[in-house]
């Protein structure tokens, strides 16, 4: 069983699919920060928004 770690540990190293998933983890996390970025920014808009309609809403509800 320990014989074969050192064959083992150097074949991981050796191999290229990890480096792949490595550059797509890092696409990914780029994307994920640029979302929050966005959404962050048009929330107050989106925010005003909702409270505008409820609003008008809230004001022709009259029975």
């Amino acid at each position: 069983m320990l014989k074969a770690l050192p064959h083992s540990v150097a074949r991981f190293f050796r191999q290229q699919e990890g480096a792949t998933s490595i550059e797509y983890a890092l696409v990914a996390s780029i994307l994920a920060i640029a979302i929050a970025g966005t959404v962050g920014g048009i929330r107050d808009d989106l925010n005003e928004t909702f409270e505008g309609v409820s609003g008008e809403l809230a004001a022709n509800n009259t029975p």
